[in-house]
């Protein structure tokens, strides 16, 4: 196996770790920290972060982590590497699963309804509390532990390489 190509897959294990340590940290205790405050507070705060998330370094990790997983997934295929192959495909299968798919299905829909909402209402406190907070716990939890097994997989095939 070529030097590159491990170094590769190396720089995609922190990428996909880091992107699965900020859901985690999301899902873990920022989120319960917006729970524990007032109700408008809490809201008013994830209608920011969530208008922010678009223009920082974290779209570059989350696009780029995808781009290199496929990039090297395919790789493997086009040179006929069986011994890493699986692996590197079903982590970029998780990669793209976790930090996409359940992100456009589930947890951008939500964070843009909510970013409509007056974050000072009543209506939205009750909206907040039980249907955001819960599903998108839930939803954010599932990005992690997928993300989390695509780091596993790509690891794995270092190891195997």
């Amino acid at each position: 196996m070529e030097n590159w190509f491990i170094i590769l897959c190396a720089f995609a294990v922190i990428g996909i770790s880091l992107t699965s340590g900020l859901f985690l940290v999301f899902s873990d205790f920022l989120m319960r920290s917006f729970k524990n405050s007032k109700p408008a507070a809490g809201i008013e705060v994830m209608q920011v972060l969530n208008r922010e998330i678009w223009k920082s370094i974290t779209m570059v990790l989350l696009w780029g982590n995808l781009i290199l997983t496929i990039g090297l997934a395919s790789y493997t295929f086009s040179q006929d590497l069986e011994e890493v192959s699986t692996l590197l495909l079903l982590g970029a299968g998780y990669y793209a699963f976790g930090a996409f798919v359940l992100s456009f299905v589930a947890n951008i829909p939500m964070n843009n309804k909510l970013d409509g909402m007056d974050f000072s209402s009543l209506q939205t406190a009750s909206y907040w509390n039980q249907t955001y907070l819960p599903r998108w716990v839930f939803w954010n939890y599932l990005r992690a532990i997928s993300t989390a097994i695509a780091a596993i997989c790509f690891q794995t095939a270092i190891l195997q390489m």
